[in-house]
Parts: C-alpha cells; structure tokens; sequence
C-alpha cells in the first residue's frame, strides 16, 4: 500500500490525499505486475519519497479488474462471495459515517452518484440485523481499529445503493 502511495502520482493518485484503483491498477501494470513487499516497505500512514527496490518485488500475476454494474447489488454480493474482498469507492462525507460507532449505517438522502464518492475501503461481508431489521455490507475502512466497529461498518443493503457502495465497485482476478 505505501508504495502505491508514494510512487503513483504519475499515474494519477495524490498520495495521501485521494487516487483511484484505476490509477493503482495502471500503475501496477506499468511495473509488470509486481509490488514491493510489505515487510520491504511498510504501511507508514503518510506520504513519502517513492523507495522502490526489485529485489524485494513480488510478482502479482496477471491481474484483471473487473467492475460490477452500477448500482447492482445483487451482483455485488454475488462477485463478493465468488471473487473475495471488493474495492468500493463511497460517499464518506456525511457526520454519520465520519463518527460512526456501531450499528447498521442508513443515512436518508446520502449522495450515490459517482460525482459523490469520495472515499476508498473494501467490501468484505454482509448479513442480516436481526435488531435493526435489516440487511448490510460490512466495509473494512483505513481509519484505524478504534474507528467505528474495530475498523468496521456495516452500512444498509438493499437501501438504494446506500451512500454510493455499489456505484464503483471492482472484484479483481489473478491468473
């Protein structure tokens, strides 16, 4: 990950202060698939100087990202549990999600366009709230464990593609 954001500017990330996965993609392609092991240079949680060493790569194999349909999710949950882990872009912005703490997210009037998403995390799960009465994602975010449900939410299914978690999701294949 701190490779990505130390070394992709060029393709079209802004470090610390927001990219995309098609950036982070080309720019891993443009490298022939491989990336700089973590223990080689670690998550720091700040931009840095771009440190890259080959000798210390991985070889990611060919990777294929894929996007699900805008909006669609039941196929969504479908790439989830066939493909894994998805990268999700959302709207982050509402004081709701900021300090969120625990829960089934649901937020009326929460912007879904892709003009509205303004933060990257990954879908990971979902399930049903039997105290809530409703159905959610579990999204993983990148602001620490004390955020929200250890680093966690879970945020309303089924909801009209609440806060945009199924406007520009990716599942990705390695061969």
């Amino acid at each position: 990950i701190q490779e990505i954001v130390d070394c992709s500017t060029l393709y079209g990330n802004y470090g610390c202060n927001g990219g995309n996965y098609e950036s982070s993609l080309y720019y891993l392609l443009t490298k022939g698939n491989k990336i700089t092991t973590f223990s080689s240079y670690p998550y720091v949680g700040y931009q840095k100087v771009c440190q890259t060493s080959s000798s210390s790569s991985a070889y990611l194999g060919s990777i294929q990202a894929l996007q699900i349909p805008t909006g669609d999710e039941t196929t969504m949950a479908s790439a989830l549990v066939n493909y894994g882990p998805l990268w999700v872009a959302l709207y982050a912005s509402s004081q709701q999600f900021m300090f969120y703490k625990s829960g089934v997210l649901s937020v009326s009037n929460c912007p879904n366009s892709v003009y509205s998403l303004d933060h990257a995390v990954v879908a990971v799960g979902y399930g049903y709230d039997s105290t809530y009465g409703m159905n959610y994602w579990i999204i993983k975010n990148s602001w620490s464990q004390s955020w929200g449900e250890n680093g966690y939410i879970r945020i309303a299914k089924n909801q009209g593609n609440m806060c945009g978690v199924a406007t520009m999701a990716y599942y990705t294949t390695l061969a």
